[in-house]
C-alpha cells in the first residue's frame, strides 16, 4: 500500500475494554491529545454537532469540509437508525502519520493508518498527506464518520461489537473496501483452505499490511452480503437489539433466524462459488491478460517483422534470378515446355520416314 492511496480507519476503545485496534492503545490516564487551549500555530472552529482544530496551514481545508462532516455524520446516523448522542465531537486534522501518531499519544503507527476514530474519546483524527486526493479524503472520512454514528450504540453496546463489524459498516458506508489495492482474494484463498475467520479480527486488526486487508476485506464481505440477504431494516433491526443488550450472534439469530457461525458459512459458500470465484479474480485476471499483451506484443511484433524480411529477402532472389535465366528459374516452364515442344527426339523419326519413300 502506498502512502499516497491510503483511505483507513480505526476505532479505539478504552484500555479496560480491550482496544479495537492493539496496536493503538491509548496509555491508561493520559489525557485526550486535544485537552485545553490550542497551541497558538493552531486554527480553530465548529460545525454542526463538532468542533474542528488545525494546523494554521490546514485551516482553510478544515473550513472548507466542515459542511461535508455535517452531512456525512447525518447520513450515516441514518444508515444505522440509532438515535443520535447530542455530544459533539472533534475532529482533528494533522498532517501525515507523525502528527496522527502525536495526537493519539503514541511513538507510531502502522504503515496503513489515514485515520482514526475515537469514539470513547468523542474525536476523530485525520492525516490528510495520507488521505490523498479530494475524493479519497471524502471516502475516509465518510469511513469515520460511521464509526462516529456507530458510538451512538453506548460504551457497552460498542463493545460487544467485533472490530471486523465496526469497520464491515464504515466500509459499506464509504462505498470503498479499505487495503483494497492490496488485491487480497477472498475466494481464492477459501479454495486453497487458507482463509482466516471473522473470529480472528474480534479485537482489531494487525500491523502488517496483509493481514489487515484480509480482515477489512472479511468485514465489508459478511457486511454487504447480510444487507443483500435481508436488507438495511434487516440491520438497523440488528444494531438496536445490539444497543438493548443483545450480543451480535443474539441479535443476528432473532432478526434472520441464523446466528453468526451459520451466516459466515454461507458467506464462505459463496466465495468458493464459480460465479463468487470468478467475481473475485477477474480484476486480477484482466489486469493480468492486459500485462501480458503489452509485454508480448512487442515481441510479436519484431517476429512478424523478421518474418517479413526474410520473405522480402526471398522474392528479392527470385526475381533477381528469373531476370538472368528464365528457363532454370522455372523448373515447370522446361517441363512444359518439352511436353508440348518434343523438339529433337521427333527428327530421326521424321527422316526414317523419307528416306523409306
Amino acid at each position: 500500500m502506498t502512502a499516497g492511496t491510503a483511505t483507513t480507519s480505526s476505532c479505539s476503545r478504552p484500555l479496560a475494554a480491550l482496544a479495537l485496534f492493539a496496536a493503538l492503545l491509548v496509555p491508561p490516564g493520559a489525557p485526550p491529545a486535544s485537552a485545553g487551549a490550542p497551541p497558538a500555530q493552531e486554527a480553530v472552529g465548529a460545525g454542526v454537532g463538532f468542533t474542528w482544530r488545525a494546523p494554521a496551514g490546514l485551516a482553510d481545508l478544515a473550513e472548507r469540509y466542515a459542511g461535508e462532516i455535517g452531512r456525512g455524520l447525518a447520513e450515516a446516523r441514518e444508515w444505522t437508525g440509532l438515535p443520535p448522542d447530542p455530544r459533539p465531537f472533534q475532529v482533528e486534522w494533522v498532517a501525515d502519520r507523525r502528527g496522527l501518531a502525536r495526537a493519539l499519544g503514541v511513538g507510531r503507527v502502522p504503515e496503513w493508518y489515514a485515520a482514526v476514530a475515537l469514539p470513547d474519546q468523542r474525536r476523530l483524527v485525520i492525516a490528510t498527506e495520507v488521505a490523498g486526493s479530494r475524493a479519497r479524503l471524502l471516502t475516509t472520512l465518510r469511513h469515520e464518520l460511521m464509526h462516529l454514528a456507530m458510538a451512538d450504540l453506548g460504551p457497552p453496546a460498542w463493545d460487544r461489537l467485533p472490530a471486523w463489524f465496526h469497520e464491515g459498516c464504515a466500509e459499506v458506508f464509504s462505498g470503498e473496501v479499505y487495503l483494497g489495492e492490496v488485491k487480497v482474494s477472498l475466494s481464492w484463498r477459501a479454495v486453497v483452505g487458507d482463509l482466516e475467520r471473522l473470529g480472528e479480527y474480534h479485537d482489531g486488526f494487525p500491523d502488517d499490511t496483509v493481514g489487515a486487508a484480509i480482515g477489512y476485506a472479511l468485514g465489508e464481505k459478511f457486511v454487504s452480503s447480510f444487507l443483500r440477504w435481508y436488507g438495511l431494516p434487516a440491520l438497523q433491526e440488528t444494531l438496536a437489539r445490539v444497543r438493548a443488550g443483545d450480543s451480535l450472534d443474539q441479535a443476528l439469530l432473532a432478526v434472520t433466524g441464523a446466528g453468526l457461525i451459520d451466516l459466515e458459512e454461507r458467506m464462505r459458500r459463496e466465495l468458493v462459488n464459480p460465479s463468487g470465484l470468478l467475481g473475485d479474480i477477474y480484476p486480477q485476471l484482466f489486469l493480468g491478460l492486459a500485462l501480458f499483451a503489452v509485454l508480448v506484443l512487442p515481441f510479436v511484433r519484431a517476429a512478424r517483422r523478421r518474418r517479413l524480411a526474410e520473405l522480402e529477402e526471398r522474392w528479392a532472389r527470385e526475381e533477381q534470378t528469373a531476370d538472368l535465366d528464365p528457363v532454370l528459374a522455372s523448373g515447370q516452364w522446361r517441363q512444359v515446355e518439352q511436353e508440348e515442344s518434343p523438339g529433337e527426339e521427333a527428327e530421326p523419326w521424321e527422316d526414317w520416314d523419307d528416306e523409306e519413300f
